[in-house]
């Protein structure tokens, strides 16, 4: 037998054999173990998570339509002149709550359209700034997934404090008060202790 075709034999045995019995990736050490365990429940937990979102967000869909239908049902009353004391309060005060809803939300598109067309002039100064502080930031992938994670952060708080305070939900804008601080906090831990590393 010459070489070659010896060659192509082995070869052939060989694919042969990791095609019958494909290799199954088991971590061999403990951490590996522990590391695949962990994302394995962080992945089931954000399964979970999503479920739970889901369900709500169903619920809240279902409201609607009943408060829709309700309202729909009050107007066709209202029409044939059939209304009661208590319909003719309660189609009043929901049509001032939703009178007072379209109002804010007019409210918030206008700030968010003035906020939409600064974008690449605030993202600018934002970007000149962190360059100053850090100027080699660029050489370091991490730091520039730390930057972008914080911004994006900072940027979804803000919103939802606007969100708040048009809503006049006074409490909910000082915890949302809180959680920026900590972030700023986190970021700039997170920026020193790297620093120092490198």
């Amino acid at each position: 037998m010459s070489i070659k075709r010896l060659f192509l034999m082995f070869a052939a045995a060989l694919l042969a054999a990791s095609l019958a019995a494909p290799a199954v990736a088991q971590p061999k050490h403990p951490k590996a173990k522990a590391a695949k365990a962990k994302a394995k429940a962080k992945k089931e937990k954000l399964k979970e998570k999503h479920k739970k979102k889901k369900a709500k967000l169903a619920e809240l869909k279902e409201k609607h339509k009943v408060k829709k239908a309700k309202h729909t049902e009050l107007k066709e009353k209202e029409k044939a002149g059939t209304l009661t004391e208590d319909e003719k309060a309660e189609l009043e005060r929901m049509e001032k709550r939703h009178k007072k809803l379209k109002k804010r939300h007019k409210e918030l598109k206008q700030k968010h359209s003035k906020l939409k067309k600064t974008w690449k002039k605030r993202r600018l100064i934002a970007r000149r700034k962190a360059l100053k502080k850090w100027p080699n930031i660029h050489k370091h992938p991490k730091a520039v997934a730390e930057m972008k994670k914080h911004a994006r952060r900072m940027a979804n708080l803000k919103r939802a404090k606007a969100v708040a305070k048009a809503e006049g939900r006074d409490k909910l804008a000082e915890k949302i008060d809180g959680i920026i601080e900590k972030e700023k906090a986190r970021h700039q831990g997170w920026m020193a202790k790297n620093r120092r590393s490198k």
